[in-house]
Formats: C-alpha cells, sequence, structure tokens
C-alpha cells in the first residue's frame, strides 16, 4: 500500500529512501580515459565493491586505526626495552657557594685567635657530561599492558571488518537500485515507443474518418503522463547514480557506468537459524570483554611490586678558567649501578576502586552479548519473513507480467484485424506497464532482502 502511494509506476522515492539510508550507515575497474569532469569507470557489482573497499573513508580509516593499534604494541612493548637517556650541562658559577668555617676550628689549628671564615670549594667553571640506563626487571602491570595492547589490536581488525560488511551491504543495495530504475526507464522507452506508435496510427485513423477524436486525445494523455514519467524516472537514475559514487567514495563528476543487472533468480527460501559466531559484532563483544577482563587484571596487578636496574657514568670538568674544551684538562668520572625495588603499601583504596569498577563493566559486556544474542535471533527471524514474502511476491508478479504480454499482444493483434478498439489497445498497454514496474518492484524488494538475510545470518563478506 505504501508503495501504491508513493509512486504508481516506477517506485522513484522508494529508492531514493533506501539509498539515504545506506548513505546514514557503514579490485577496482581499469580506468578507461580521462574527461575534463573526471574519469571514467565501467564496473561490475564486484568491481563496485572493490572499489568502495580502496577508497571509502570510512574503511579506511578503521585500517588507519588498526596501523595506530600497532603502534601502540611497540610503543607498550618499548617500555620494557632499556631506558637510556644521555645529558650535557655546563654552569658558569658568577657567584661561587661558600660555607662558613667556625674561628674556633680556626684557632684550635693555628693556635691563634680567628674570625669564622667563609670558605669556597666550588670551581668557577664546571662542566658535566652523563649517560643513564634503566631496565624494567620485573613489572606486573606492563605484562599486562602488553597484553591488552595486543587485544586492542585484534579488536580495530575486527572493527575493519565490520565497516566493510556494512559498506558491501550499502552498495550492493545502491547498485540495485541504480539497475532496478534503469530497468524501469528502459522499459518505459519501450513502452513509449509502442504508443507513439499508436498515436500514429491512430492519427492517421482519424483523418480517414474510422476513429473519433476522443481516441486521439486519449492516447495523447497517456502518452504526456509516460513521458513526465520517464523525465522524473530519469532524474532519479542521475541521482541514484551520484549516490552511489558517494557510497563508493568516488569522485561524483566522475563517469560511472554500471554492468550487470539484479539476480533474477533467488533460493527459494529456507528456514534459518541464527549462528551468533559468524556475526563480527559478536566477535567484537567478545573482544571487548576479552578488554575488560584485561583490565581487571591490570588493576589488579598493581598491588605486585616493582623491581627495576639502573647505572649512571658522568664524568666532570672543574675549572677557574674557560677551558672546558681543552683536551689536556683533567675530568674527574663517576659511575654508579643499582636495583630499585617499589613496593606499593596503601594507596587510599584507589585500586580497590578501580578493580570493582572494572568487574563492573564486565558484568555490563555479558549483558551486552546476551541481548546482542537476543538481536541476531530477531534479525533472522525479521529478514527471513521478508525473504519469504518478497520470494512470493515476486512469483506473483512475474505471472502476472507473463499473462499482461499476453494480454496486451492478443488486444493488439484483435486491434489490427479490426475486431478490437483503441481504447482496449491503451487499457492493455497501461496494465502491461503497471505489471512490469511491479515485477521490477519485487525483483528489487527481494534483492534488498536477500542482502539483509546475508547480513543477518553473518555471511554477506
Amino acid at each position: 500500500m505504501k508503495n501504491n502511494i508513493l509512486f504508481k509506476l516506477s517506485g522513484f522515492f522508494r529508492y531514493i529512501l533506501v539509498l539515504f539510508l545506506a548513505l546514514s550507515t557503514s579490485s577496482f575497474a581499469q580506468v578507461q580515459q580521462s574527461t575534463p569532469s573526471g574519469d571514467q569507470y565501467t564496473f561490475s557489482l564486484k568491481e563496485a565493491i572493490d572499489y568502495a573497499l580502496r577508497h571509502q573513508s570510512t574503511v579506511l580509516n578503521s585500517r588507519i586505526d588498526e596501523q595506530i593499534a600497532d603502534q601502540r604494541i611497540r610503543g607498550t612493548l618499548g617500555t620494557g626495552l632499556p631506558q637510556v637517556t644521555g645529558s650535557g650541562e655546563f654552569d658558569d658559577y658568577v657567584a661561587s657557594p661558600v660555607i662558613i668555617f667556625p674561628g674556633s676550628i680556626i684557632s684550635a689549628l693555628t693556635g691563634h685567635p680567628a674570625p669564622d671564615a667563609a670558605v669556597s670549594f666550588q670551581k668557577h667553571y664546571q662542566t658535566t657530561l652523563g649517560i643513564n640506563a634503566n631496565q624494567m626487571i620485573f613489572d606486573g602491570t606492563f605484562l599486562v599492558g602488553l597484553q591488552g595492547a595486543k587485544t586492542y589490536a585484534s579488536l580495530s581488525r575486527k572493527v575493519e571488518k565490520s565497516n566493510e560488511i556494512d559498506l558491501v551491504a550499502n552498495v550492493t543495495k545502491a547498485f540495485y537500485g541504480v539497475k532496478i530504475n534503469e530497468t524501469n526507464l528502459a522499459a518505459l522507452d519501450s513502452s513509449i515507443g509502442l504508443l507513439q506508435k499508436s498515436l500514429d496510427d491512430t492519427k492517421a485513423m482519424y483523418a480517414q474518418g474510422f476513429v473519433e477524436k476522443l481516441d486521439v486525445d486519449r492516447i495523447t494523455v497517456t502518452l504526456s503522463n509516460l513521458q513526465s514519467q520517464r523525465q522524473n524516472l530519469r532524474s532519479v537514475v542521475d541521482l541514484n547514480y551520484y549516490l552511489l559514487k558517494f557510497q563508493m567514495g568516488m569522485p561524483v563528476n566522475a563517469s560511472l557506468t554500471l554492468l550487470g543487472n539484479i539476480p533474477s533468480e533467488f533460493q527459494a527460501p529456507v528456514i534459518e537459524t541464527a549462528e551468533y559466531d559468524k556475526r563480527i559484532e559478536y566477535a567484537i563483544l567478545k573482544t571487548n570483554r576479552d578488554l575488560d577482563m584485561i583490565n581487571v587484571r591490570l588493576n589488579k596487578s598493581g598491588y605486585l611490586p616493582k623491581l627495576s636496574a639502573f647505572g649512571s657514568l658522568s664524568t666532570a670538568a672543574l675549572r677557574d678558567q674557560f677551558d672546558v674544551f681543552d683536551a689536556r684538562g683533567h675530568w674527574y668520572p663517576t659511575g654508579l649501578i643499582g636495583l630499585r625495588l617499589s613496593v606499593p603499601i596503601f594507596d587510599g583504596f584507589q585500586k580497590d576502586a578501580s578493580i570493582k569498577q572494572a568487574n563492573m563493566a564486565l558484568l555490563q559486556n555479558q549483558n551486552d552479548v546476551n541481548n546482542f544474542e537476543n538481536t541476531v535471533d530477531l534479525q533472522v527471524k525479521q529478514a527471513s519473513i521478508s525473504y519469504e514474502s518478497s520470494y512470493k511476491i515476486l512469483q506473483s508478479q512475474k505471472a502476472n507480467l507473463a499473462l499482461a504480454e499476453d494480454v496486451a499482444k492478443v488486444t493488439k493483434i484483435k486491434y489490427e484485424d479490426g475486431v478490437g478498439t483503441n481504447l482496449e489497445v491503451t487499457d492493455a498497454e497501461s496494465a502491461l506497464i503497471q505489471a512490469q514496474n511491479n515485477y521490477y518492484n519485487a525483483l528489487y524488494n527481494l534483492g534488498i532482502a536477500h542482502v539483509d538475510l546475508q547480513k543477518a545470518k553473518g555471511i554477506l563478506y
């Protein structure tokens, strides 16, 4: 009913709506020639999908996210490798620090009374060069964090796959929308051609007095309506192409020609059952659960002690003259090595709160998994019912189309033999056009239902 309200013959707005909805979600053919408005492509459905997988921004960003995750692993792994830093410092003591030497000590040493004395042991110029190294020996958070980084990288790959599946579904539906409208346009052109010939013949017969002017006017009105419908449909086809190119990540000014059609034969409906493991979203939820479990262990590992080794080596030049770069001057080396142990004792229950939060997040994830399983059951049932209904409607419309073709053919023969009326021919042609549109709309709906069913079962891509 909704289909008949929106349009009676060509289903213009239904296809626009489907394509706009597709745009809201997530090896290309060789370039044939370059034109002022852009490149020219000729694609089959598979080639259109391959092109979209190479150029659509959502998928491209997903792949960048995967590369970011790989670099995160490298960064986490790097914290467990030796950390080496070099340093250099030059100091000019414009006012040297002093210490106060008590006069009593000086008197005791010299045997003579003496006041307190300010004494400086600091050279005017000091240059220090050094190198420091630290090596983690044991840190529980590092081991758990490394595992978490690898799991995050796995999650990024699964998200990329999910975006690719959404893209395949959207491009396939958009491709079907273009092809069904092109097919409708071709059928409409054929009907317009036949009706134009009928109008010319009727005008000739009217000129000879065999038919009334009403017959000419009736065909003229019908032809005018079909021509208006063709103009609208042509605009819809152009829009379909723009939307498909946008969906594929192709410049909208590029020239695109599509090969192939919507499959005319589909498998008969069967009883479908949900298989959760085939849905990439299910794998994403499980990976998120793994991350939540790792987060629990990460917070618990904060109670473990940390052990690291360190060492440093430095050398200093102490000068009264600005000759720190004089190779003949003396440098005073200093070196040390050691172990550093850090044992957490009390943190105000911060880690305990973090652990409880992580456990709660884990419970939420399990609820999400349970809800998704129920959602998949519903999606498979809905898609199965829609597919079965669309399949039956297509079989019915196919039979109606064959019957309308026979009626139009017989009516035409009767009219040419003089035993039929022009009105009967016009009505038969209109019925045939309606049957053609109903058939192509049913074929499109079945194609969309097939895509939805494959996606619900997790076998689309």
